[in-house]
């Protein structure tokens, strides 16, 4: 896991107070930003806190930044990706009709649940750095995420009539606040097994709670 810098701007902000700075732990940027935000809801009781601004790494040194210090916070699992060959392999032609050859899988493990996952390797890049395979990274991240921090925090939204995207469900990644005083909302979702984001203009986004 890397070391992040997340900084939580709830309402001390509105009494001319500084933000909250956490450094934590996590596997990825969403992730340290989630917890993140939930430790300062449930410390603060400030469920209006949103995330202001992600970094890796901690502040620099001499930094005029008070921070508090999470990286003890989150469970210590061991999760890996590994590489496990198959007795027979596996072979397929795709639509286009080239034929592919699989020797094995690429194997998530964890520490405290166990095997988490297998998925196919496609090539020998796969096969000798399994963690290349990025359904098995996906797999990784979610199983983090899920297993080993709060559930998220981001709220479900539905994105209509962005302009240059089809409609897709995401996550509320950040929208506008008094520091980011922008008509605009970044929300972040899967495409093809990637992780992206998106900007999109903020009455095309629809939370998802609210249509319930």
């Amino acid at each position: 896991m890397k070391t992040y810098t997340v900084t939580v701007a709830g309402q001390e902000t509105a009494d001319g107070a500084e933000p909250y700075v956490y450094v934590l732990r996590a596997l990825n940027p969403t992730a340290a930003a989630d917890y993140a935000l939930r430790s300062h809801i449930e410390d603060q009781g400030d469920a209006t806190a949103r995330v202001i601004a992600s970094s890796e790494g901690v502040p620099p040194e001499g930094a005029d930044v008070e921070w508090n210090d999470l990286r003890e916070a989150l469970p210590a699992a061991d999760i890996k990706i590994r590489f496990a060959r198959r007795s027979q392999p596996k072979r397929w032609t795709d639509d286009v009709g080239y034929a592919h050859t699989s020797w094995g899988d690429a194997v998530v493990t964890c520490s405290e649940h166990g095997e988490v996952g297998r998925y196919l390797t496609t090539s020998y890049l796969e096969e000798t750095y399994p963690e290349a395979n990025d359904t098995a990274r996906l797999a990784m991240e979610r199983h983090e995420r899920e297993g080993h921090a709060p559930a998220l925090v981001q709220p479900d939204v539905r994105v209509t009539n962005a302009p240059g995207y089809a409609d897709f469900d995401g996550v509320l990644l950040l929208e506008p606040s008094e520091d980011w005083p922008v008509n605009v909302v970044i929300v972040g979702f899967e495409w093809e097994g990637k992780r992206e984001v998106a900007v999109v203009p903020r009455h095309c986004v629809t939370r998802l709670d609210d249509t319930d």
